[in-house]
């Protein structure tokens, strides 16, 4: 009797990689596979225990860049994910690079309030890094600085 490609995944139990795959799309990273004794099998499930262990990590970070930067205020967070390559990779430097540029602005805006706060009210903000409402609120601020500052004093 011959055997097949698929007989190599024998020891590999479709019903728990099914269940694993479903828990994974709805977001339990807790999943794991039981490794096969035998090989391939025991590749699939190592190989799918390590990239669940690897999105783990990802969320982990996400979350905890958000969670300081968004809710606490804690300006500077960077995630990192040992081993992330490819759109992995991307990922966490999009997430980085958006941190980094928020950081820049508001401590930027915060030095340039300042300085006014007191009295040089020569500082201007300007666009930098950033466009949209980001750069529209720091051309109000220029604006209205201006005006007060062009103003007499009341």
């Amino acid at each position: 009797m011959s055997t097949t490609p698929m007989d190599q995944y024998a020891e590999l139990d479709l019903g728990e990689f099914y269940e694993a795959l479903l828990k994974l799309r709805d977001g339990d990273f807790s999943v794991r596979l039981t490794e096969a004794p035998k090989e391939p099998a025991g590749m699939v499930a190592r190989m799918f225990n390590s990239m669940v262990e690897r999105l783990e990590m990802l969320a982990k970070e996400v979350i905890r860049v958000t969670d300081e930067t968004g809710k606490r205020s804690y300006l500077g967070a960077q995630a990192e994910v040992p081993g992330a390559s490819g759109r992995w990779n991307e990922m966490v430097t999009s997430l980085n690079n958006m941190s980094e540029i928020l950081t820049e602005e508001v401590r930027r805006t915060s030095q340039t309030a300042q300085a006014w706060a007191e009295g040089d009210t020569s500082k201007r903000l300007g666009r930098w890094r950033v466009r949209g409402e980001f750069a529209e609120m720091q051309e109000r601020l220029d604006a209205a600085v201006m005006r007060w500052t062009s103003s007499p004093a009341e």
